[in-house]
């Protein structure tokens, strides 16, 4: 424990020159250290033993370690040296700016801090970025990767030097705008992950709105049934959903997609396959067609943070006879089942068409429901943010999501905007606690003083030892706005420092009953008729009352 401690206070700084080249030497680096905190040691040139892995790591030229007195001081080192093309009183080298990172401890697992941003804007550059989620916290290294002929290929990697920085960076940018388009925010799957599971499986993976070789994209979801399945699939079977989905079953296509067969003079139709179990191989799905279709080749659709099947996949079919076989056997009354689940298909269209349908779809999508808030506050088992989660709360989280989706399937349910559910909440919580724990966190996230209103769940059956009913760790809070409601639920959900990392709250949008909210207005609404008219006929609400309840 020690040395891992020590090593954190260690600052490995590459890039620097002997002295008499051009460039900034170790002179003149242990100078500007002293500056930035107070220096213990500093070893130049870098031993044997860490050279070789710091150059593995990309370190250029030549390395020294300086050892500070805090960690924060290295820290702050850090965000001081990294990237500097030169320091003060000596001359810029041409051709490369310093490298600096902690050698050991949280800041030098790099690789582990890095978030995904997607649906960036074209005309966004590195600048934007840059400045965006520098405000969070300081931001190590920054990728907008381009294509071969220069163009911005619309996603960027950013990665931190604390892992706070990037679970904060995911939390408050996740769904900003950036240059006029909502950037979303995640954690970045290693590459190595990404390319294991893709050489494991034969599967695509998601590249935007591509779902293969040919860019067969499935359409766009327009109505709030197919939006309904969408999140159903989701919380019940934990898999991430494409983000198009395949029109309404029974819809007439609007394009068809298809591409010269390589053996025949045919064509080979594309269609899209959805709804299938997330442990579902694309060999389930070629065996499960077998019978009433010929494929000739099936690829899944990979979530590029998770590594996991989407439930998604593409099917390319000899002809256009079998691809109408297809669809009328996963159409039929016993459809075609893959793992327990129905099969849907429907045929894909090209990338060009999806957008327009996207577009064309945007304005109509109405989710009355507010469905696609109920995935919020979701922990997947092997995400990132399930890191350190007890055994006991995972399996809190999935009775819970489990219930939820139960509850989901009556029409009568909505998702609120404003009203938190709270559970795996300590017994010695209270209302005030609970009220306060949402004021800060707003506070703390967005600058503003929000109205709460909370209220815990009792056991009457079981008291404390003041004699008053014991909480059952459950609980809701109101929220004055669904901005506060949101920031509220990202900063505590999960959170380790609330009460202590083996107890984390979880916290969702709470469920309303339409039914029980119209009952409550109508009574609202009678009660304010009833004051209205014996305030007109001057007689007391109370005394009308009364004679309701006598006749």
């Amino acid at each position: 424990m020690t040395r891992r401690i020590d090593e954190a206070l260690i600052v490995a700084v590459g890039g620097l020159v002997k002295t008499g080249d051009v460039g900034i030497t170790a002179e003149k680096l242990v100078d500007f250290a002293r500056t930035l905190g107070s220096v213990r040691n500093v070893d130049f040139p870098c031993p044997g033993e860490h050279k070789a892995a710091l150059q593995q790591d990309g370190c250029p030229g030549e390395i020294a370690l300086v050892t500070f007195a805090s960690l924060q001081e290295a820290q702050h080192a850090v965000a001081n040296l990294h990237g500097r093309a030169s320091l003060p009183g000596c001359a810029a080298a041409s051709s490369s700016s310093l490298w600096a990172r902690q050698l050991g401890g949280e800041g030098s697992q790099i690789h582990r801090w890095r978030i995904i941003v997607r649906n960036i804007a074209f005309c966004a550059t590195e600048s934007l970025l840059r400045k965006a989620f520098s405000a969070i916290g300081f931001v190590w290294e920054l990728h907008l990767p381009k294509r071969d002929d220069g163009r911005k290929r619309g996603f960027a990697f950013v990665a931190y030097t604390q892992r706070t920085h990037a679970e904060q960076a995911i939390a408050r940018l996740n769904g900003i705008v950036l240059a006029g388009r909502a950037i979303a925010v995640d954690w970045a799957l290693a590459k190595k992950h990404y390319e294991d599971a893709l050489a494991h499986t034969d599967a695509a993976p998601e590249d935007g709105a591509r779902g293969g070789d040919d860019g067969a994209v499935a359409g766009s979801v327009g109505d709030e049934v197919a939006l309904m399945d969408q999140v159903m699939s989701a919380v019940m079977h934990k898999g991430e959903q494409d983000e198009g989905q395949a029109p309404k079953e029974g819809s007439r296509p609007r394009a068809l997609h298809t591409r010269p067969a390589a053996a025949s003079g045919g064509e080979v139709v594309v269609l899209f396959a959805h709804n299938l179990p997330p442990e579902a191989s694309a060999r389930d799905l070629q065996q499960a067609l077998r019978p009433f279709t010929r494929v000739l080749k099936c690829r899944t659709v990979l979530d590029k943070v998770t590594g996991r099947s989407k439930g998604t996949a593409f099917l390319e079919i000899a002809d256009e006879a079998a691809a109408e076989a297809a669809l009328r056997a996963c159409g039929s009354d016993s459809g075609v089942l893959v793992g327990g689940r129905r099969v849907k298909i429907a045929r894909a269209v090209s990338q060009d068409q999806a957008r327009a349908m996207a577009a064309g779809n945007a304005a109509g999508v109405k989710d009355k429901r507010n469905l696609l808030l109920a995935r919020e506050g979701e922990i997947l088992e092997e995400s990132p943010a399930a890191v350190g989660v007890s055994a006991s709360d995972m399996a809190k989280r999935k009775r819970a999501a489990e219930e939820k989706a139960v509850k989901l399937r009556n029409p009568n349910i909505a998702v609120s905007r404003t009203r938190l559910h709270f559970s795996n909440l300590p017994a010695a919580v209270d209302e005030k606690e609970l009220k306060q724990m949402c004021f800060a966190a707003v506070l703390e996230r967005l600058g503003e003083k929000p109205v709460v209103r909370a209220r815990l769940l009792r056991d009457q059956s079981k008291l404390d030892a003041s004699g008053a009913p014991r909480s059952r760790g459950l609980g809701f809070v109101e929220m004055g706005s669904h901005e506060h409601a949101l920031a509220a639920l990202r900063h505590l959900n999960n959170n380790p420092a609330i009460f202590g990392a083996h107890r984390r709250p979880i916290v969702e949008f709470a469920l309303d009953d339409a039914r029980a909210a119209r009952q409550h207005n109508m009574k609202l609404k009678s009660r304010a008729d009833r004051s209205h008219r014996t305030h007109r006929a001057g007689v007391s609400p109370d005394t009308d009352s009364r004679r309701e309840r006598a006749k």
